[in-house]
């Protein structure tokens, strides 16, 4: 399933098409487990920095919202990672 969202070349933009996944809320957790997992494709994915930044953000304000600040602060660290690399 991981694989389904995160390739070697970045992240698969069909795995964001949230008509797949009847619960959002299963969605946001199966892509950061797909993250944590392989932080290393989405970091140095060679795919869209402002759209792998955008994801990263808006998975961090759904986290907050659920005031999961440990998936918040782990994500946010790949984010900076992200933008320091490019």
């Amino acid at each position: 399933m991981y694989d389904d969202i995160f390739n070697m070349d970045g992240i698969n933009s069909m795995s964001f098409a949230m008509s797949n996944f009847a619960d959002e809320d299963y969605f946001y957790n199966i892509v950061y487990e797909a993250i944590m997992r392989h932080p290393s494709y989405v970091i140095l994915s060679e795919s869209n920095l402002d759209r792998r930044v955008q994801i990263i953000g808006n998975m961090i304000v759904f986290f907050e919202e659920k005031e999961d600040y440990e998936k918040c602060y782990e994500l946010f660290n790949i984010k900076k990672e992200i933008e320091e690399k490019c």
